[in-house]
């Protein structure tokens, strides 16, 4: 998995669209779109069929002109997001072929907005309204397939982009045991959620502990659906979950958010990471860590750190065991530098960045 910072995939360039077969295939996409607002990046310009959602992230579905509209902590009588009044995506006119469909739900990018109808579910905030409201809308999809008949031979994947935020001034939220959150390359940032049902294809109840990247939802979508496509980033997970291979899916995965990156192997992970003179506490204390959008030297003029861990023996990352494992800090960084030497170069940097701490230091990151 690559994460880089341009800030939209070129118009040549292959997003999670579907693989067409022999049979037609319908491709809905709904809710959050988040891969650009020109026309070249459309949904319907880049494989799918049919779109209803918004394009960008992190896009209010409160109507800022209804009184009864607000911001999360105030509360009052306000409506879930009307996305999920919509028809769950499952059935249509597209013929009986396969079908892929994207539903990315809009509410857990909001994370400020509250909606009343979930205030009584739980005791934290992003348990009683982005949980809830998730937990409901999957709920409905789930119901339609099984109404439909369709249950039985469906892959449903349940994915999440990253781990929740733990930048703002309040805490709503926790990656524990794992440390960090969202823009982090520790694994409470890029380890989510990942559940995979397919009564007619896979076993159930089974948990599979190796780790895979989403780009691999391509080509295992692929082959459900009956294709071999592939390619070198994607690896079709089916033999691995059923049990007819062994190891790992891939000896290396990649995250990268310029100048920071990260590899993993195994049990290490190794973040090379942009160190900071500014204090994340004084810059937490005016109301959260995100800084002022601006243009960041390719390089920090205070260096990085280099970090490794074990996640065997320490699951949340407090320790950083690089003087103890030269040889696997030297192999780990040869396999990332040959892997960025192959990267194209950024069409869009970002500006965006938040300060945090890592093992005492105050370090940059860029998102």
């Amino acid at each position: 998995m690559g994460i880089r910072r341009p800030r939209s995939p070129r118009p040549t360039s292959s997003s999670s669209s579907p693989t067409t077969s022999a049979t037609a295939t319908s491709a809905p996409t709904d809710r959050q779109w988040h891969l650009g607002f020109r026309e070249q990046y459309h949904p319907l310009k880049r494989g799918f069929d049919e779109f209803f959602g918004h394009l960008g992230g992190g896009t209010s579905y409160l109507d800022p002109n209804d009184p009864d509209g607000h911001s999360w902590p105030r509360r009052q009588p306000v409506t879930t997001e009307p996305n999920a009044i919509r028809p769950a995506p499952v059935v249509g006119d597209r013929g009986d072929g396969p079908r892929a469909i994207l539903d990315g739900y809009e509410v857990v990018e909001v994370d400020e907005y509250l909606t009343d109808v979930f205030a009584d579910r739980a005791v934290s905030f992003i348990e009683r309204h982005a949980v809830s409201s998730v937990d409901d809308m999957v709920g409905r999809v789930t119901a339609t397939l099984r109404e439909h008949g369709l249950e039985e031979n469906t892959l449903v994947v349940f994915i999440s982009d990253n781990g929740c935020i733990n930048y703002m001034p309040a805490v709503i939220c926790t990656n524990s045991p794992l440390s960090g959150g969202k823009r982090y390359h520790l694994d409470g940032g890029i380890r989510v959620p990942y559940l995979v049902k397919w009564p007619a294809g896979l076993p159930r109840g089974e948990v599979y502990s190796q780790p895979a990247s989403v780009l691999d939802l391509y080509a295992t979508m692929a082959a459900a659906a009956g294709s071999d496509a592939g390619t070198e980033d994607s690896v079709n997970l089916l033999p691995y979950l059923r049990g007819e291979v062994e190891g790992a899916p891939h000896e290396y995965l990649f995250w990268r958010s310029l100048p920071n990156a990260a590899v993993r192997s195994g049990k290490w992970k190794l973040w090379r990471v942009d160190l900071t003179d500014q204090d994340p506490a004084s810059v937490l204390s005016r109301g959260g860590r995100l800084l002022p959008e601006e243009d960041y030297p390719a390089v920090s003029v205070h260096g990085q750190i280099t970090v490794l861990h074990d996640l065997e023996a320490d699951v949340g990352e407090r320790v950083n065991v690089a003087d103890q494992h030269p040889e696997v800090v030297e192999r780990l960084g040869a396999a990332l530098a040959a892997w960025e030497a192959e990267l194209a170069e950024p069409m869009w940097i970002s500006k965006r960045s938040t300060l945090a701490e890592l093992h005492g230091q105050a370090i940059q990151l860029y998102f």
